[in-house]
């Protein structure tokens, strides 16, 4: 199986403002460990990057409200499935987050996909 990737860039993080202002550059993409060097020259791609620095409080301070969100029942799960589309993307960004720090993202979105199909399968019922 072919490597997916085009290859590499690197990134000097000290170019990067901590004020969150975009850095606009092209940066050279190196070959991943066993591609040949194009015979033209090496390829670049241009990126807008920025960096931002965000303070949170340490986990502790966090450690009822996680154990809430991951719950056996994923109560939370249940809850966002029950949301508005426009209140779903941001909260269930964050939720995946969480989810994936525990190593749970499977249960979570194995229970919102559950929580969709029951209430496709209640829209049926109502329509015949």
């Amino acid at each position: 199986m072919m490597d997916p990737r085009l290859g590499i860039i690197e990134v000097n993080i000290q170019e990067l403002n901590p004020a969150g202002r975009p850095l606009d550059k092209w940066f050279p993409l190196s070959p991943v460990e066993g591609q040949k060097v194009p015979p033209t020259g090496s390829p670049s791609v241009r990126l807008k990057i920025a960096l931002t620095v965000e303070k949170i409080l340490p986990l502790r301070e966090y450690q009822e409200l996680l154990d809430l969100f991951l719950d056996d029942k994923l109560t939370c799960a249940t809850a966002l499935a029950k949301a508005t589309v426009s209140q779903l993307d941001e909260v269930a960004g964050t939720l995946v987050n969480i989810f994936a720090m525990k190593n749970r993202v499977t249960d979570f979105v194995r229970t919102l996909t559950a929580v969709e199909v029951s209430k496709t399968g209640k829209l049926l019922l109502h329509l015949i």
